[in-house]
């Protein structure tokens, strides 16, 4: 059971199933496709923000994924897709954080790399040098 926040809001985990999907759709069809940010939403459903909102977040994409609903976002929010030009500009986005992501990977490995053989050779000279 989700515990008590002091403004009497549950707080914890928003359940991954249709009552809170109905939820949500009726959020974001009340909302008239203007954006609506994973922290409001999580205030309307009656639940305390996350600070990452990790479980709005999860439950958006359970909606997608298991109710096909075409929820889309933007820096500005989520809100259901009207045209497919509102699926291609969100499904561009994705796949420009997606290259943003593969990047900062390639960029953590290579500075471990670098790193690593850095302090190997910082090592070595302490044992080397007297």
């Amino acid at each position: 059971m989700a515990r008590r926040h002091n403004r009497g809001m549950p707080t914890g985990r928003i359940p991954c199933d249709r009552l809170h999907v109905d939820k949500l759709l009726g959020i974001l069809t009340s909302n008239d496709g203007v954006p609506i940010t994973a922290p409001r939403i999580q205030n309307r459903l009656g639940y305390a923000a996350e600070q990452t909102s990790q479980s709005t977040r999860a439950l958006i994409a359970f909606a997608i994924e298991t109710c096909k609903i075409p929820i889309v976002s933007s820096s500005k929010g989520y809100w259901i897709a009207t045209s497919h030009t509102d699926i291609r500009v969100c499904c561009d986005s994705l796949g420009h954080r997606i290259m943003g992501l593969q990047k900062r990977q390639c960029a953590i490995s290579e500075a471990w790399s670098s790193w690593a053989r850095e302090k190997d050779s910082s090592q070595m000279r302490l044992f080397v040098d007297p």
